[in-house]
């Protein structure tokens, strides 16, 4: 039950609900400064959190969960889903503001239409059989390209959104199957709808959220003509996957995981590309590290425990339940796994916040999870950042931060990078290293678009 909200509404909705939230920060409240989206360290907030106890009550209204056992243990249980209790007349009757008139939940204000950002167990089931066909497309795809900008590689150079974000959004297009044009329009979609997972918790602005709308549309449309215009290309091969998996309406199942991939998987990519970078330049071999399939893959497993590119994952409770401590969640109660805290579990990780590729407990990791959005596309997720990594490994082996890693404020669920300004020595082993970095440059407009 989601409905269009004029501009003026929705921009006081959305400023009434950050504004909530905000406050709830100041409680000092773990969770809640999460969800208002600070930059404080993720391992302390996490550490914070589980001094609260593995499950407990937040400020918010939301349960906790902060420890590996027992996130497990709610992430396998049924009875909570990522998809919400049914909205009824008389919820979206409590949800609206006497003096707004309109609704102040921001999954009604802000409902994100054709993205299963809160897919059921289900629908979670069905559409990971249906993505799964796309795996084959994955043996072939394009490399990194890195280019020296004119005037050389110290003039602003950004490794996320001058080298990773491109070319990951080039890499899922062709595994969708587009080209040329339709390529191009479907990169320029996935970076606008960039923030999606980010809006299903924290009030993005008004400009954002429209943008987000039309982009989000604009992919489903592109798919859907796709589809028609190859049926036997892989959104085609999506949908008839979709119908041996039992599907209602094969063709929005289809639709719907070329519009998670180009959202939510481009972004988790590009976000564990650019932080397993980020750690390898602070050991002493660099990106020399993870030349070489397994060590790249090692790389990618232990980031997606260390620093996740989903911070958060949202279920609700569908019945009443007793949790492994003992608390009693209520039907309708939201509950939370607070990833930052569950993969630094002292009782789990040895040196928990240490960067240890190939330990045996990376896999332990929920982060993509099949009960979650992202563990719908896992195996895309987990072939595009290995294939990125790898391939920054062998065109840039020795490059070096030259200011700051900025993430994008209001970025709960991923913390998205927004900057990383970087400098290298040049292709291959031959070209002559600079001799110092440059001086940090202040944030650019790049990152007060997202104020």
């Amino acid at each position: 039950m989601t409905q269009t909200i004029p501009d003026s509404g929705l921009g006081l909705v959305l400023q009434t609900l950050r504004g909530r939230q905000w406050l709830l920060g100041t409680r000092n409240d773990p969770y809640a400064l999460v969800l208002r989206g600070g930059e404080e360290s993720p391992g302390r907030l996490g550490e914070r959190a589980r001094d609260r106890g593995p499950l407990h009550r937040s400020s918010t209204g939301a349960w906790v969960a902060t420890t590996l056992d027992t996130a497990r243990s709610l992430l396998e249980d049924s009875r909570l889903q990522a998809a919400p209790p049914p909205v009824t007349e008389a919820t979206v009757a409590e949800q609206r503001d006497p003096a707004l008139g309109t609704p102040i939940s921001l999954r009604e204000a802000v409902p994100l239409r054709g993205l299963p950002a809160a897919p059921g167990r289900d629908d979670c089931a069905r559409l990971g059989a249906a993505a799964a066909v796309l795996s084959g497309q994955c043996r072939a795809l394009p490399a990194v390209s890195v280019r020296e900008r004119e005037g050389g590689a110290d003039t602003g150079f950004d490794l996320v959104q001058d080298a990773v974000r491109p070319w990951a959004a080039g890499a899922a297009a062709a595994v969708l199957g587009f080209e040329g044009a339709d390529a191009s329009r479907f990169a320029a979609l996935s970076a606008a709808a960039a923030g999606a997972l980010d809006a299903t918790l924290c009030p993005p602005r008004l400009e954002t959220a429209r943008t987000l709308e039309s982009a989000l549309a604009g992919m489903v449309r592109l798919a859907s003509s796709r589809r028609r215009a190859a049926p036997d290309g892989p959104i085609g091969a999506v949908l008839k996957a979709a119908e041996r998996a039992g599907s209602t309406d094969p063709e929005e199942d289809a639709v719907a995981v070329a519009v998670l991939l180009g959202a939510c998987g481009v972004e988790a990519a590009v976000n564990l590309v650019g932080r397993a970078v980020e750690k390898l330049l602070d050991g002493p071999e660099g990106l020399t590290a993870v030349r070489g399939p397994e060590a790249a893959a090692d790389a990618v497993e232990e980031t997606l425990r260390v620093d996740p590119p989903v911070r958060v994952h949202r279920l609700f409770a569908h019945e009443a339940l007793t949790a492994p401590n003992g608390a009693r969640i209520a039907a309708g109660d939201e509950v939370v796994v607070l990833t930052d805290a569950v993969h630094r579990d002292p009782a789990v990780f040895d040196l928990p916040d240490s960067f240890v590729p190939g330990r045996s407990e990376s896999a332990l990791h929920v982060t993509l999870h099949p009960a979650t959005p992202l563990g719908i596309i896992a195996p895309l997720v987990r072939r595009l950042a290995v294939t990125g990594l790898r391939g920054l490994a062998d065109t840039v082996p020795r490059p070096y931060a030259t200011g700051p890693v900025h993430h994008r404020p209001r970025s709960p669920v991923t913390r998205s990078i927004a900057l990383f300004p970087w400098l290298w020595t040049g292709p291959g082993t031959g070209a002559a290293a600079v001799a110092a970095p440059p001086a940090p440059a202040e944030p650019s407009e790049r990152l007060e678009a997202w104020m």
